[in-house]
């Protein structure tokens, strides 16, 4: 992955590759709203069918970074020779065809994102959204223990490599505090 001269954003998000999400179909555009009113700089989208193209030109110019066709299999004879041999071992694909090897979409986003952001979010999909029982800025809170996390590594001579967030689904409901 080349060099980036696109200016270094604080927080970027990585999608799951999406499909079917065309102007008709709203959930990109919603998703892609309402992080960008939080505050996340860019946004890497990941389009397998080439539907999500409608969505770049609404949003500030490097605002959503969008891998168009992109087939995150990578190589479809070569993974079906795997499959044929047995080797092939991302069960993710029995489940989710179209998604193919997230891993790998993953792994291509976070060397995407070096040199555009300083810290990056994967988020699973269009359905999930970082929320919060704060009304002041949550991002902003969000970013601050990260960035106290970061230099309290960088104070011990070490580095951050990840830092999960407590998350509850839609069928987990948490009682408000």
């Amino acid at each position: 992955i080349c060099a980036s001269h696109d200016e270094e954003v604080e927080l970027a998000m990585c999608t799951r590759a999406v499909h079917d999400v065309g102007p008709e179909n709203p959930i990109l555009m919603d998703w892609l709203t309402y992080y960008w009113r939080m505050g996340v700089g860019r946004i890497f989208v990941y389009d397998i069918d080439g539907t999500a193209e409608h969505a770049v030109d609404k949003f500030p110019h490097g605002f959503v970074d969008r891998q168009s066709f992109y087939y995150p299999r990578g190589d479809k004879e070569w993974f079906d020779k795997l499959d044929r041999e047995g080797r092939w071992n991302w069960n993710l694909t029995n489940f989710y065809p179209r998604y193919g090897c997230t891993i790998h979409q993953l792994n291509h986003c976070a060397m995407r994102a070096r040199g555009r952001a300083k810290y990056l979010m994967m988020i699973r999909g269009l359905d999930k959204l970082l929320v919060s029982s704060s009304t002041e800025k949550p991002l902003e809170r969000l970013l601050g223990e990260v960035r106290r996390l970061d230099d309290e590594a960088k104070t011990a001579g070490k580095s951050v490599g990840s830092v999960p967030i407590e998350t509850y689904d839609y069928w987990q409901a948490k009682p408000c505090e």
